[in-house]
């Protein structure tokens, strides 16, 4: 098991911003449920479940390895200590708040991106790590009757593009025992040193409220390379940190193993930028249902291929918090255009129609 900072080796570049309070506070839009069976789990799900108990464990088989390149994924059972979730848990909250200086420059950044997409300028879709701040639907209905709702991570979504700001969660990201083993999985020669930060994301889906049917929303089966307006066959490995205990119902990790090695999948502008929820279910073996989960006890990580289709079930439990943070690395990627992202992963492009 890993400490936080063991071997820390990052950079936080600290961003020059001009303050802006002339924005207003994003949330998210309300999404239908999923149809029946997207998240039906396959019957030999558990002789696919490729788990290991630490990187380090990881690193050193070459059985865990191919299995990563086999499956798409591999899950870690022991990434982090306990002491370590709760540093990441609290630098959240610390960046949601605005509380430090560099958390105020994080906010400040948060502005001007929203300004600037406002503007034309940028397009948040382009798969970045712009900085983004965004609350929960029904935060909305909160912040209107509470004063203080907006300060509680318990009504954010996602934070996006922290590891600039923040050199506690960017100690997470640069562990050397994750990069080396993220070197491993990208093979060619590519060394820890070579790696590159592409995204920096939490997603903390949240309990649902007193009398609903669901807090944090599903996000639909994807390839993360959809997001990312980079040359779509670049070798690009995910790493996701359970913060909480993660199961079917809280929402946790599920895979479509061997969906990678299909290649590009058709995306389509539904409940989200996903996967078309038929070409899901057709993934079915015929025993079962389409995906395998991956869930985790608190400390626990997946790694996981920028090919591999994933999704997550929105977050039915009454009580149980669902907060996960990941970072997305590559050893140097070129750059397409959002136009382009679209031909390659829209419908259009394999016959599917125009893009919503």
């Amino acid at each position: 098991m890993t400490t936080l900072g063991d071997d820390a080796d990052f950079t936080s570049v600290h961003v020059t911003t001009t303050p802006n309070t002339n924005h207003a506070t994003a949330f998210d839009v309300p999404k239908p449920p999923p149809p029946p069976g997207v998240y039906a789990l396959r019957e030999d799900a558990r002789k696919l479940a490729n788990r290991v108990d630490t990187f380090d464990d990881a690193a050193d088989s070459d059985d865990a390895l191919n299995a990563l390149h086999d499956l798409g994924y591999l899950a870690v059972e022991r990434a982090l200590d306990e002491q370590s979730v709760q540093t990441c848990l609290d630098e959240l909250a610390v960046m949601a708040r605005g509380e430090q200086d560099l958390a105020k420059k994080f906010l400040e950044r948060v502005g001007e991106v929203r300004e600037a997409v406002s503007e034309g300028r940028i397009q948040v879709s382009d798969g970045g790590d712009h900085e983004a701040l965004q609350f929960e639907a029904f935060a909305e209905t909160k912040a209107e009757t509470e004063a203080d709702a907006l300060k509680d991570l318990a009504n954010v979504r996602k934070l996006q593009g922290f590891v600039r700001h923040s050199p506690t969660l960017a100690a997470l990201a640069y562990r050397r025992d994750v990069l080396e083993l993220v070197a491993k999985a990208i093979g060619g020669g590519v060394r820890a040193d070579d790696l590159q930060i592409h995204q920096s994301l939490a997603l903390l889906k949240p309990p649902a409220p007193s009398g609903a049917e669901q807090g944090g929303r599903e996000k639909p089966f994807h390839q993360d390379l959809a997001y990312f307006s980079i040359e779509p066959h670049t070798k690009i490995i995910g790493a996701w940190f359970a913060l909480d205990d993660t199961d079917e119902k809280n929402g946790c990790m599920h895979f479509i193993p061997r969906g990678h090695q299909r290649g590009i999948w058709r995306h389509e502008s539904i409940r989200d930028w996903q996967i078309d929820d038929a070409d899901v279910l057709e993934a079915s073996d015929g025993d079962g249902g389409p995906c395998v989960s991956v869930p985790l006890r608190r400390g626990g990580a997946v790694m996981f291929n920028g090919l591999s289709p994933h999704g997550t079930p929105p977050n039915v439990s009454a009580s149980s918090t669902r907060r996960a943070v990941q970072f997305h690395y590559h050893a140097g990627a070129r750059r397409i255009t959002d136009e382009e992202r679209f031909e390659i992963f829209g419908g259009a492009a394999r016959g599917g129609g125009e893009i919503n």
